[in-house]
Order: structure tokens, then C-alpha cells, then sequence
């Protein structure tokens, strides 16, 4: 006998909500019927799947750059006939527009005209967002965030395009089906944050959509902060900022969410999770905290049952340890002091990085970031644009250079050269690590990659340099400030040597070091090759098995 399925003629689900409703009355009828036992597992299970992933499974958020988002405006206001140059606007004009556009409800872009290849590829990405909503229900996106964001105008300027797409609403009572995530990433960027929250939060359109998420989302960036102004810079000035942040809003009666940008390795805002939190500012402590977790950490820490529980009991009881901890507000001689030591880190590193020449030369030679270019390992390209420029590089490839070639540069250079600018002496760094804390996290995220660079193999990396002259100038800079930055890591916890205090972790650190030297040799020799010339195509697939075999080693890419 053939049975005939016929599409149902019921609605569809409104939301996950109703779905779980109707798979709950069926469990109750089976089970007052009798049937306790029919119920079983798939069913049980179904509900809770449902309950978790809604219609939706993973809960995704976009991303894009303010430029572009300034770009796509001024094209769909010119092309509007609204405003001739939005580009050539100061922030005041700028905000003053983009206020006007949001106070009503009409949209700028016409189905009549035709739009730039960029901007059409964005009113269609949010489109496509407008649609995932409707389709899978709220929960199926998260934030929207923005990257290099640096005015009011770059969070005012999304809220325009989101208009465009219905994802965002205008006139007296403006809303929106996303939150706003703005991220702050240099070092100028997190200096600013507070200010350019303090304006937003003054705004009408803030107030009305804080109100319906009941808080604001603020991304902090830890691989940009690092790649711009340093390991000791990055890590103090996101603390501060977390800090400032936490008043801006309190300030305004807002509750606030910090989301930390955080990458796998120390150079991107990685180490220990639970640590992290314990870190945290105390003004922080009550706010709401979500944080990223990338590459092979994500199957590392979540990969089985066993490893994720682990994970989340560490994290849950940091927080709750974190929120019992007693507020022991920072002497004003401690603020002083990481004061005077993120200024003078900044100074040292900024010296090295972008004031020298010839480093930028030296990077692209001692380190295999041209062929890191060229592997198809992550979601966007190494760089920003077609130059060398390192301001411009991607931070993953940034941190994923450095480690391969052993320096692990961006996990702690121009801490040396910090303390010495800053002229802390031992007992106010003791007294730092002691009392504060900040200060003694990022000691110990440091250690870690201070034991993981190799000085012998880097030196033999910087040889790789056609300037032998320039990059051995280079490497003693950098040798004399690793082995200044041993000396002082050891020195402030009373240790005789890297991570003595740590046994397991010093005797992987050292397992994993002698394991991969080999390979490292071995692309030494590769890639001198390549220097020489020669094009080989199995000479780089070689180039590419080293590399990943040193990330297997390290456990880490960047």
C-alpha cells in the first residue's frame, strides 16, 4: 500500500517557543495516556535541542569595517541627492545627518537605481540578515560589529544602512532587530572609547535601543591593540578602557556588555580564560562579559564533553569568584606606576616596530609571512590592503609570523624597555604584581611566551635578512630586551628561572620546543631557498607542512 504526503496546510512556527509548546503537549498526552515509556529519549532529546538551537543552531554575528560603512552612506545620500560629499564631512555634520535620516522612516536607496558593486554587496548582506530573522527568528543573529570604530558617526552610520534593510527603524519610536557592537581596536581607538560612548549614550536613538536590548555591547580588540602599540600597552590599555567603559554607562544609567576580542595566542589577547577574569577591573566585574574563542582552541577546550565542562566549571567559577573578591581600590602610587609603564612599553615598542626603517624589511624577510600570505588558513586576507605596510597586516598572520619564526615578539617586547622608560625599580614591581590585579596576569601570560621563544633559532631567522647589517642591529635590540624581560619576570615572583612555578607547563613548554626544532631548521633551509629564488612549487608545499607542523607543535597559530 503507497501512502501520498501532501504539504501541510498549517502556519508555520512563529518561533522556536511555539514549536516546544506543541512538542510538550504531545509528551504530557503520551504520558497521561499511559505511554511514560514512548516518550523515551528522541523526543526528550528533540526538546532539548529545540531549546537550544531554535530553528537557528548557531547564533551568528556580522562584522564589517566604518569605512565601508561611511562609503555605502555617502554613495546612497549622494545618489538621494541628500548630501553631495559625506565623506568630506567633519564628525559634527556627519552626526547631524546621520540623525536627520534616522528621525524619520524613509529609506534612501531606490530599486531604481543602480549602486557601486561595493555598496550593493552590502545592502545585500543586510537583506539577506532581514531575512534570516524572519525566517529562523531573533536569536538566529547577534551583533552587528564594528570594526575601527572611532566616532559616533561610525555606530549612527550603521544604523542608516540597517534602516535600508529593515533591520533597523526610524521616527519617534527608532528600534532595531540587532545590537550594536561597536569594536575598539588601536591603541587611539581604546584611549577614545569612553568619550565616543559617553556621546552615543547622549543620543535619543541610544537611549530608545539600550532600552530594548537592555545593555550595550562594547568589543574591545586585543590582536590590533597588540600589533599597534605592544603586548604591555595592549593588555593595560583594554583594561583601562574595560574600566572607563564601566562608568560611561553607569554614568547613564546603562548596563553594560564587554565583549574581549581574545585570539589564542598571548600576543592576541590569550592565556588562561579563568585568569583573565580575575583580572578584570573591579568596576567590571557586575557587567555582563562575553569573549571569542578562535581556531584550534575552540576543539582544544570544547572538542569533547569532558574538556567543555571543564572549561565552562573554570570560567562560571572565576566569575563568581571574581564577583566575591572584596574591591581593594589601586593606591594612587599603582595607577601612577602602570600609568608610567604602559606610556614607556608604547614608546619602547612603537621605537622598534614603526620608527625603524629598516623593520619593516626585517619582518618580511626573518619571518615566513610570505608564505603565511599565501596560505588559505583564514577567513579574510593577511592584509587590508596591497602593501607591506604593517599597519595594514592582519593581525592573525602578524602573531602567526612571529611564533613560527620562534621570537614570539608580540607576547612580550617592550616590557624591558617600558620598565626603563617608566624607571620602576624591583620592589615597586613586586609591590605591583603583589597588589594589583592586572599586573600579575600579564606576568604570567608573558612567561609563557618569554619560555616559548627560542633566541638562538630567531637569530638564525634574522640571518635570513639580505641586510645582514640592518637585522642583526635588529636582533640585539630585541635579544638585549628578551633577555631584559627574563631577568625581570624571574626576578619580581622570586623564581631562579622561566616558569619554575609552573612544572607541568615548563616541561610541555620544553617537550614542544625540542620537538619542533627540527622542523624549524628544516624550514630555515626551505626558505632560504625560496629567498634565492627558486619557485619550486613542491618547495612550498614543503614550506606548508613546516608550518603546520610547528602550530601542531606549539599548539597555536596566532
Amino acid at each position: 500500500m503507497a501512502f501520498a504526503l501532501t504539504p501541510s496546510e498549517a502556519e508555520p512556527y512563529v518561533d522556536p517557543e511555539a514549536f516546544i509548546a506543541d512538542l510538550r503537549a504531545v509528551a504530557q498526552s503520551i504520558e497521561a495516556h499511559g505511554g511514560e515509556r514512548m516518550v523515551g529519549p528522541r523526543l526528550k532529546r528533540l526538546i532539548l535541542a529545540v531549546q537550544a538551537f531554535g530553528f537557528h543552531l548557531l547564533t551568528i554575528d556580522l562584522r564589517q569595517n566604518a569605512d565601508v560603512h561611511a562609503r555605502v552612506v555617502a554613495e546612497l545620500l549622494a545618489r538621494a541627492s541628500a548630501v553631495a560629499d559625506y565623506e568630506a564631512l567633519d564628525e559634527a555634520a556627519r552626526v547631524k545627518v546621520l540623525l536627520a535620516e534616522l528621525a524619520h522612516e524613509r529609506p534612501l536607496r531606490s530599486p531604481y537605481l543602480d549602486y557601486s558593486a561595493e555598496t550593493a554587496k552590502e545592502l545585500a548582506i543586510l537583506d539577506a540578515a532581514a531575512r534570516a530573522l524572519d525566517l529562523y527568528g531573533p536569536k538566529a543573529l547577534g551583533a552587528y560589529v564594528i570594526s575601527k570604530a572611532a566616532a559616533v558617526s561610525d555606530i549612527l552610520a550603521l544604523l542608516v544602512l540597517m534602516k535600508q534593510a529593515g533591520l533597523a527603524r526610524g521616527g519617534a519610536r527608532p528600534e532595531t532587530r540587532m545590537r550594536l557592537s561597536p569594536l575598539f581596536e588601536t591603541i587611539t581607538d581604546l584611549e577614545q572609547a569612553p568619550d565616543i560612548l559617553r556621546a552615543w549614550l547622549a543620543l535619543p536613538p541610544a537611549r530608545a535601543i539600550i532600552g530594548q536590548a537592555g545593555y550595550q555591547e562594547v568589543m574591545l580588540g586585543y590582536s590590533d591593540s597588540n600589533k599597534d602599540g605592544g603586548y604591555i600597552a595592549s593588555r593595560l590599555h583594554v583594561a583601562q578602557a574595560a574600566s572607563a567603559l564601566s562608568s560611561a554607562c553607569l554614568e547613564n544609567g546603562a548596563a553594560l556588555q564587554i565583549f574581549h576580542g581574545r585570539g589564542g595566542s598571548i600576543g592576541r589577547g590569550g592565556g588562561p580564560a579563568a585568569a583573565s577574569v580575575m583580572a578584570q577591573p573591579f568596576e567590571v566585574i557586575p557587567s555582563r562579559m562575553r569573549w571569542t574563542e578562535q581556531g584550534e582552541m575552540i576543539s582544544r577546550r570544547y572538542g569533547d564533553e569532558e574538556s567543555a565542562r571543564r572549561r565552562m566549571d573554570e570560567l562560571v567559577g572565576a566569575v563568581l569568584a571574581a564577583g566575591a573578591r572584596q574591591q581593594i581600590s589601586p593606591s594612587e602610587a599603582h595607577a601612577d606606576r602602570l600609568a608610567r609603564l604602559r606610556k614607556g612599553a608604547f614608546a619602547a615598542y612603537r621605537e622598534l616596530v614603526y620608527e625603524n626603517a629598516a623593520f619593516e624589511d626585517f619582518f618580511w624577510s626573518a619571518t615566513p609571512i610570505g608564505e603565511i600570505a599565501e596560505l588559505n588558513i583564514g577567513s579574510r586576507p593577511a592584509s587590508r590592503t596591497k602593501s607591506r605596510k604593517i599597519e595594514d597586516l592582519r593581525a592573525i598572520p602578524w602573531v602567526f609570523s612571529w611564533t613560527q619564526s620562534r621570537f614570539m615578539l608580540p607576547g612580550w617586547f617592550g616590557f624591558a624597555g617600558g620598565v626603563k622608560r617608566a624607571g620602576l625599580t624591583g620592589s615597586e614591581l613586586a609591590e605591583m604584581a603583589h597588589f594589583g590585579r592586572i599586573f600579575p596576569a600579564l606576568l604570567a601570560d608573558m612567561e609563557l611566551a618569554l619560555a616559548q621563544a627560542d633566541m638562538e633559532l630567531a637569530g638564525a631567522y634574522a640571518e635570513l635578512s639580505p641586510d645582514r647589517d640592518a637585522a642583526r642591529a635588529i636582533m640585539d635590540v630585541i635579544r638585549a630586551d628578551y633577555e631584559q624581560a627574563c631577568e625581570l619576570a624571574v626576578s619580581i615572583r622570586r623564581g631562579s628561572r622561566l616558569l619554575d612555578d609552573r612544572p607541568a607547563l615548563a616541561e610541555w613548554v620544553q617537550v614542544a620546543s625540542d620537538s619542533i626544532a627540527p622542523l624549524n631548521r628544516l624550514q630555515l633551509e626551505l626558505l632560504a631557498r625560496r629567498r634565492r629564488g627558486d619557485d619550486d612549487p613542491r618547495l612550498k608545499r614543503a614550506v606548508e607542512f613546516t608550518v603546520a607542523g610547528i602550530s601542531a607543535g606549539l599548539r597555536g597559530t596566532g
